[in-house]
């Protein structure tokens, strides 16, 4: 029978007949088989009339003529359960075979991040933080209390170890909390749309030589705040996307030690395409050096690669090589 198990027809069975006829069937089956049917018995609440005339046809050939009777529903069975092995034992089984109810969800979890989660929760009670964290799960939960104050870490984690479940007005507290949090955190938030970086990036659209008349004329009135601007206007990332004869121009132009050095902060593709205007000999033997080479400071990369960003703006200033931008 399409859609109905064994313990589906069962259920269907035990709910036509009589109580003490439905104990005296349960009485002789096993624990096992009992759960089973008692799993069932949610399937069956909108059992279609035809549906039970086959099932009774299936199992007492005499009972197809009851068929149009209405199914009493659950309690039904709850009470035949009970005469057959007990109440104890009968609401054990209806318990273990209750389908297990929906995990109350608190939405606002459903827009939050894990560092807005956690500066959210930073300013609160650690239990609250503890019965947040607990209910947001373990991948969003796991991933904020990354971002906890470090003070707060062992305390929220032993009060989730010992955390008992939640009643549904806490679960509304959090809600509310949470909700209020949001937004002060938003509000707290400013959004970057300035600085050096950008600065050098309106400038770009001038071409070089528009850029380099701006950042003169700001030098006039700020000279720390034009070094800045003008360092992001050509960085030595930059320099890798030069034609193979600019930047064999520009490695001429500076020595084997600062060259070593700078390209010790690239990755390799970024060396080859910085090494892309030399001979393959002479790069190889640049590699070999740089490989050779024991771990450079972070401080010395920097320095060299800015010794070449310099002698690079000096020759393009000067005509030598062209650093384009001049669209």
């Amino acid at each position: 029978m399409v859609g109905l198990d064994g313990p589906a027809r069962a259920a269907i069975v035990l709910l036509i007949v009589d109580e003490d006829a439905a104990a005296a069937m349960l009485a002789g089956l096993s624990p096992g088989d009992l759960s089973a049917i008692a799993a069932a018995m949610p399937r069956i609440a909108s059992i279609d009339p035809h549906t039970i005339s086959n099932v009774i046809d299936e199992f007492v050939a005499t009972g197809a003529a009851q068929a149009g009777a209405g199914v009493a529903g659950p309690q039904q069975f709850d009470r035949a359960l009970a005469l057959a092995v007990g109440p104890a034992r009968g609401s054990g089984i209806r318990a273990r075979a209750a389908p297990e109810p929906p995990r109350r969800r608190v939405g606002t979890l459903d827009w939050m991040d894990p560092p807005t989660l956690a500066a959210a929760l930073a300013s609160e009670h650690p239990q609250v933080i503890a019965a947040t964290l607990a209910t947001a799960g373990p991948e969003l939960g796991g991933s904020a209390i990354r971002y906890l104050p470090p003070h707060l870490v062992a305390d929220v984690i032993q009060r989730v170890a010992t955390l008992r479940p939640l009643r549904p007005q806490v679960l509304d507290d959090i809600e509310v909390m949470l909700t209020r949090r949001l937004a002060a955190v938003v509000q707290e938030r400013s959004v970057e749309i300035g600085g050096h970086s950008a600065a050098a990036k309106l400038l770009s659209g001038l071409g070089r030589a528009g850029a380099g008349s701006v950042v003169r004329d700001i030098r006039n009135r700020d000279i720390e705040l034009a070094e800045a601007i003008d360092a992001q206007l050509l960085t030595f990332d930059d320099l890798t996307g030069l034609a193979p004869k600019a930047l064999a121009a520009l490695l001429a132009d500076v020595d084997n030690e600062t060259l070593v050095v700078a390209l010790k902060g690239l990755d390799p593709d970024g060396r080859a395409q910085m090494l892309s205007g030399l001979s393959s000999r002479a790069a190889a033997t640049i590699l070999d050096d740089i490989d050779a080479r024991p771990p450079a400071r972070v401080a010395d990369i920097q320095q060299a690669q800015r010794r070449i960003v310099q002698a690079a703006r000096r020759l393009g200033d000067s005509g030598a090589i062209d650093l384009g931008g001049d669209e």
